[in-house]
């Protein structure tokens, strides 16, 4: 394979490379490294398809010989092997089977033809498509690539071009890949299948082998350290923190909570978000504008579902924490600077975790000192520098504070075309029938007289803009999408707007709105019903002072207790001039509160 010396992902000025940005995040370095776990791996070969075409006659040979059609549930056994990425002498059986695609040609008449992909992977038992347990995995997947390629609907087939613009004719790879280091033991790890081939069917698929560099992508790359049990509560309190300060929530694209309690005890927590950046984590791949390339980053901590039949001298008991990058694909030479992203989000939380070398556990992979013999004191892995943001809270803030949230509120707020957006705004932070929780489309659409499609689709375009959140609990509920964003609108409404005759106007466009609605031939969109649990009661609140509650907020009370205790201390710190809010000397307890 030849070297590739172009990089598409230039560095910007604000990455951890820049002397400015060196200033304002701190560099640490620590005596050891984390290792990567998971990575999908993408690229083409120079071979005009001939690879693929290759497996794709050797896959209908084994069906006629072997009377079936190789499935995944059923695989073709091609051999057994003791590739170089299990530990110990143990062989594998290779299975090969194929599965549709949706892609294909047309032939003479026209007619649609479909491909079918051609997939290898490592099986413990070829008859019942019991895929092998290693922990490291290399699985297979290959397609033809090329302008002859159409969709069911015989459109032609678009494939995303390689980083230099052009668009390869050439057998298509996807590896999915876990415990290799870097992306050429990947690829070398993939060609030991068509070696094997090779040597077991006196096959020729090595003379296909030439990948195209500028065609190598990857995706899902992981980064992770094994840990002491012992330390697991303290590593899930930062990671909750992380969560407080950029509230995601459940939403798809602006990032989830996920939790999970078995027998009293976390079998996984992750943090997944699209905010990290605004923490203060600025490292990684940069487009020319400045744009980080990595879209959602997210952190986990987790054990095994048996981890508890093993004994605490077995690394398998003890959790994993790893960070990951999600969405998208990056070219080859944005390894490193992923890396680089990733390992500094790991490493700044086990710090803040007061998680340190002595609560580290060595497995087949990751070992922080040498597992084999007796290793010396000083015998760990190469040191490693990450970013460790100090004053989360403040960098969050000042995202907040910049001119793309000026812009952001001021588009909203002030140049709007439209009222909707001001009224609904209006409605979460003063209204005092709701009382500062949630609330519902429906109650949106009553209290504002805009049709359901409406509040629908103003909703999204807040939640886009990382102001309001959507939760899915049945029906939708609409609330803030962190506190720092509460507290940034809620500055720039009561600036604009008095509370209680802001509450008044929405009330008279409302009127406006359902009647004109109902003037256009009773084309009147009728307010759905909701279950006494669903919807807040809208209580009549004629005669009856007003209440501003907008010095409270919109988040739950377990949340908000935590918002609270956070930024009552972010204040302190404010006042004083000190911006550090979960420094090295904040360690937290075990399991105990943050």
């Amino acid at each position: 394979m030849k070297e590739n010396d172009s990089n598409p992902h230039k560095r910007s000025g604000n990455t951890p490379e820049s002397p400015e940005n060196r200033e304002k995040t701190p560099i640490k370095v620590i005596d050891y490294t984390p290792r990567t776990h998971g990575v999908d791996v993408f690229f083409q070969l120079l071979d005009d398809n001939e690879l693929y075409d290759a497996l794709a006659d050797l896959q209908r040979q084994h069906n006629e010989k072997n009377g079936y059609r190789g499935r995944s549930g059923h695989p073709h056994h091609v051999g057994d092997i003791n590739p170089s990425w299990t530990p110990g002498d143990e062989e594998h059986h290779v299975g090969f089977y194929s599965s549709s695609t949706g892609i294909g040609h047309l032939n003479e008449n026209g007619d649609f033809v479909c491909y079918e992909d051609q997939r290898l992977r490592l099986f413990e038992n070829i008859d019942n498509g019991k895929a092998a347990t290693t922990a490291a995995k290399c699985t297979l997947t290959l397609e033809p690539r090329g302008p002859h390629l159409v969709n069911r609907e015989k459109e032609p087939f678009g494939y995303p071009k390689a980083v230099d613009g052009q668009r390869y004719t050439g057998t298509y790879i996807k590896a999915q890949v876990s415990y290799a280091t870097d992306l050429s033991e990947s690829l070398g790890w993939i060609r030991e299948y068509f070696e094997h081939l090779d040597n077991e069917l006196g096959t020729s698929l090595m003379a296909y082998w030439d990948p195209i560099p500028e065609t190598l992508y990857f995706s899902g790359l992981e980064r992770y350290v094994r840990h002491d049990l012992a330390s697991m509560g303290r590593i899930i309190s930062t990671q909750r923190n992380t969560a407080r300060l950029i509230h995601t929530g459940n939403e798809g694209e602006e990032g989830t909570v996920k939790e999970d309690i078995r027998h009293g005890e976390h079998s996984i927590f992750s943090v997944s978000s699209t905010e990290f950046e605004h923490l203060g984590y600025t490292a990684g791949p940069r487009s020319d504008s400045g744009r980080l390339r990595v879209k959602k980053d997210k952190i986990k901590t987790y054990r095994a579902k048996n981890a508890d039949r093993y004994s605490e001298e077995n690394y398998r008991y003890h959790p994993k924490t790893e960070s990951k990058a999600l969405k998208g694909k990056l070219h080859a030479s944005a390894w490193s600077e992923v890396v680089d992203r990733l390992d500094s989000i790991l490493l700044h939380h086990l710090e803040m975790a007061a998680i340190g070398e002595d609560d580290l556990v060595s497995d087949d992979y990751f070992r922080p000192v040498d597992k084999d013999g007796e290793p010396e004191d000083d015998e760990t892995f190469e040191t490693r520098e990450y970013q460790a943001p100090e004053g989360r809270i403040a960098s969050l803030r000042k995202a907040w504070e910049g001119e793309d949230a000026r812009r952001k509120l001021e588009g909203f707020i002030l140049h709007s075309k439209t009222e909707s957006y001001r009224d609904i705004l209006n409605i979460l932070m003063f209204d005092p029938a709701h009382g500062g929780r949630s609330v519902t489309y429906e109650y949106l659409q009553k209290k504002t007289g805009l049709s359901y499609s409406a509040v629908q689709r103003n909703v999204t375009k807040l939640t886009d803009a990382r102001i309001l959140h959507k939760l899915h609990e049945g029906c939708i509920f609409v609330s803030w999408a962190s506190q720092t964003a509460f507290e940034r609108v809620r500055d720039w409404l009561r600036d604009y707007f008095d509370p209680k005759g802001v509450l008044t106007k929405i009330k008279e466009r409302a009127e406006d709105r359902v009647s004109a609605r109902i003037g256009r031939n009773d084309e009147a969109e009728e307010v759905k019903q909701e279950s006494d649990e669903a919807v807040v009661e809208d209580e009549d609140s004629d005669g009856v002072d007003f209440v501003d509650i907008s010095g409270g907020s919109m988040l739950d009370e377990d949340t908000q207790a935590g918002l609270d205790e956070v930024f009552a201390e972010a204040r302190e710190k404010m006042e004083s001039g000190e911006w550090d809010d979960f420094g090295s000397g904040h360690a937290m307890t075990d399991g105990g509160p943050d």
